[in-house]
């Protein structure tokens, strides 16, 4: 909510300073302020549409668990891991209800810049810690 709040301060003040170099009470300052505007009236729109984006990768994303392994499903690209061979499974809590189970660490893409190692799992999930308990269950189960 305070992202809404926070970008559509920017998208009102854009549409604010736009509108009064528009009328002429800046005038005189050439291109600055018409820039300046659509720079703050874009970084709204694009925080704005942000939880947007988030929630249509989200619908495309299913998390898997059976008996032997923990699936991730990303539109058609499947990820999979024994439950035998996963070596750790840890909780990071994101919020109250939410958080992430994390299980795989797999090695980053040669062309990203960022760390060498993804750390990967069932990530923004209801109820993290009795999914991990109950892998950590079924792993007993399978060794």
């Amino acid at each position: 909510m305070a992202l809404l709040v926070g970008s559509g301060v920017f998208v009102v003040a854009g549409l604010i300073a736009a509108q009064s170099f528009w009328e002429g009470r800046w005038s005189g300052v050439g291109m600055v302020v018409p820039v300046f505007c659509a720079f703050l009236a874009a970084c709204g729109v694009l925080a704005m549409s942000w939880p947007a984006v988030r929630f249509r990768r989200a619908r495309r994303l299913t998390y898997l668990l059976t008996d032997r392994r923990a699936i991730i499903v990303e539109g058609s690209a499947v990820t999979d891991a024994r439950l035998a061979a996963i070596r750790s499974i840890e909780v990071e809590n994101s919020g109250k209800l939410i958080g992430s189970v994390i299980f795989l660490d797999r090695p980053a893409p040669a062309s990203d810049s960022g760390p060498d190692i993804i750390r990967d799992g069932f990530i923004g999930i209801p109820d993290a810690e009795a999914v991990a308990r109950e892998m950590r269950r079924l792993q007993a189960a399978t060794s």
